[in-house]
């Protein structure tokens, strides 16, 4: 077999299509681009937490009491770390504990500046504060804590409103109540501490405080003596008495008698 039957036909009479001379119909154009659409190709970042940061900042669709509704990629993790507690998990009970320390969320916090009215005074005119005023006020206020709840959540706050969930729970005899997660993880650590379980024991002497007594030196608790100190100590010789040791309470000494006037 030759080569010239080998080589495909050109439409041309000298080219000849091969190795990088491709047809001359399937070649760029001159001042065309070869990507109309415009749309960049996607390059892989090649970081994994640049990647965990989206995934976990993407939402997800969940079926919740028969509704559709979309959630935070984060806000499930920390709901199944909640769930992990309920359910007697000691490393989850742990993390959660030290997750909301560290993540303080409350509903006081803001992300808007909170002016008292003796401070607004100062910047903005008294006249225009009327009652239109303060409703258009509360009016714009609302519309920011709508634009917060579709935005960013901190992990306090995800953490907190997991927490005030209502969960299921089942008796022994098979009967289901629901309480809050919180109580909930609450009651299940309070039944492992009880139950002597060591882990739990350590957690709770870790995060709970102990009260601590200081003693009252002004404060003395005399015990009523035993058997045995009656009678070892009971004889009228005092010379078989022990000696007070430093610290402990004596008698006041007798007053001295004083001096006849001359």
């Amino acid at each position: 077999m030759s080569e010239d039957m080998n080589t495909p036909p050109s439409p041309d009479g000298d080219y000849k299509v091969g190795y990088k001379k491709p047809p001359r119909q399937y070649q760029f154009k001159k001042g065309q681009s070869g990507n109309p659409s415009g749309k960049r190709r996607e390059v892989a970042t090649g970081s994994i937490i640049k990647e965990l940061e989206q995934r976990v900042s993407a939402t997800q669709t969940i079926t919740e009491e028969g509704r559709k509704k979309k959630v935070k990629f984060l806000q499930l993790m920390v709901r199944g770390l909640v769930a992990n507690a309920a359910n007697g998990n000691i490393d989850a009970f742990n993390l959660l504990i030290t997750l909301q320390t560290e993540n303080p969320g409350s509903k006081t916090q803001k992300p808007w500046r909170v002016l008292p009215y003796t401070d607004a005074i100062a910047s903005i005119n008294r006249d225009i504060m009327d009652e239109a005023f303060y409703q258009a006020m509360e009016a714009k206020v609302e519309g920011w804590r709508k634009e917060r709840l579709k935005g960013d959540i901190a992990l306090g706050e995800i953490i907190a409103r997991e927490l005030k969930r209502w969960g299921t729970v089942k008796k022994r005899n098979g009967a289901s109540y629901r309480r809050r997660m919180l109580d909930i993880i609450i009651a299940c650590f309070q039944r492992l501490a009880v139950e002597g379980n060591t882990r739990a024991f350590k957690l709770l002497h870790k995060f709970v405080p102990q009260q601590k007594l200081d003693t009252d030196s002004n404060r003395v608790e005399v015990l009523r003596p035993t058997q045995d100190e009656l009678d070892r100590f009971g004889s009228k010789d005092k010379s078989k008495w022990p000696r007070p040791r430093t610290g402990v309470m004596r008698a006041p000494p007798a007053p001295a008698p004083k001096a006849p006037p001359a």
